[in-house]
């Protein structure tokens, strides 16, 4: 495996800390979830781009965190904002 790629095992901190998104190539961002946590808000976004950005205090506040927040309620009728508020 070439240098400075990961596996996915190792890409994930599944210990008592909380998760962090870990891309190579980007910065970490802190969600302040557990993995639990972090699946269901994974699933309920369905993936929609920037979606993690929006549970972190670091991010929240830029304009991509707030594409998503305006963009997810109009596409998913079930839709929850109140699980990605920032921590």
């Amino acid at each position: 495996m070439p240098s400075g790629w990961r596996t996915a095992a190792s890409s994930w901190n599944f210990g008592a800390a909380k998760l962090r998104r870990l891309t190579p190539g980007e910065a970490t961002v802190d969600t302040r979830h557990g993995f639990t946590e972090y699946l269901e808000r994974l699933l309920v976004s369905r993936g929609l781009w920037y979606w993690i950005q929006a549970l972190s205090r670091e991010t929240s506040d830029n304009p991509e965190a707030e594409a998503f927040r305006t963009a997810a309620p109009r596409l998913f009728s079930d839709f929850q904002e109140s699980l990605f508020q920032p921590r």
